[in-house]
């Protein structure tokens, strides 16, 4: 992964407290895009596109929307 995407991904996890945003655990973090990386070029870095989400609560968003 790229410099730029270490910093957004650092950037969103300290907005966020290193928290999950939907369960509230500190453990097994990702940051989620809320609109795809792959879709959405322009806001691939912006915060306000991404979210602080455990594993299991990652895995939840992905088959809600499928």
């Amino acid at each position: 992964r790229s410099n730029k995407y270490k910093k957004w991904k650092e950037q969103v996890l300290k907005r966020d407290n290193y928290k999950c945003q939907k369960c509230g655990t500190k453990q097994n973090l990702v940051v989620h895009h809320i609109k795809a990386f792959a879709i959405d070029k322009a806001l691939r870095f912006d915060i306000d596109n991404g979210i602080t989400l455990c594993k299991d609560c990652h895995k939840e968003v992905h088959q809600s929307e499928r």
